[in-house]
């Protein structure tokens, strides 16, 4: 290295005279607004008998394009006018459900997909019921495979009962067996 620099040898540069990277001249868009569909607990319809009404994740009923100061997901802020489609599908990880890594839950994706969702109730969709479907199976998707091809397994597919009264028996039956067995302790 030369004197005339007076930079001597195995000094590091001052940093006045350090060369900084410089920002990107076209710096990636920022959205415009924030995804809040986290704030959806989009599991809601297969806890609660397949009702297709989500929660919240603090338990509060979600409705349709309402701001109640909790969160509004971005498919209520498209039809609200909010936020285009567009905005939707490049910001919102939710949104896009053919995308692997989408943040929507899959086990709800093929519920709305492949499952006939316009029952009122249904007790493989009702976590409270013994029937509840990942009581059996480890998807949703399993149980839709298990139903089409019956001997997959060595037991009968998981058939579930529409009758909710029915449902709520069962479930009251179970909870007075699980305090009974705790009384007897």
């Amino acid at each position: 290295m030369s004197q005339s620099n007076s930079i001597n040898e195995g000094t590091p540069p001052s940093p006045q005279s350090r060369v900084l990277p410089k920002e990107p001249s076209n710096p990636p868009p920022t959205p415009v607004y924030t995804c809040e569909c986290r704030c959806i607990d989009w599991y809601t319809p297969l806890k609660n008998g397949g009702n297709t009404i989500y929660n919240y994740t603090d338990g509060t009923e979600h409705h349709q394009c309402i701001d109640i100061g909790k969160g509004v997901p971005c498919g209520d802020k498209t039809n609200l006018k909010m936020i285009t489609l567009e905005e939707a599908r490049e910001n919102c990880p939710y949104y896009d459900w053919d995308d692997p890594n989408t943040k929507m839950p899959k086990d709800l994706i093929t519920y709305l997909q492949k499952w006939n969702h316009k029952l009122p109730y249904d007790s493989r969709f009702d976590i409270h019921h013994p029937d509840h479907y990942l009581n059996h199976y480890d998807s949703l998707q399993e149980l839709i495979t298990h139903l089409q091809e019956t001997n997959l397994y060595d037991f009968n597919p998981l058939q579930g009962t529409n009758d909710e009264a029915q449902a709520k028996k069962d479930i009251a039956e179970i909870e007075a067996l699980k305090q009974t067995s705790l009384d007897s302790e």
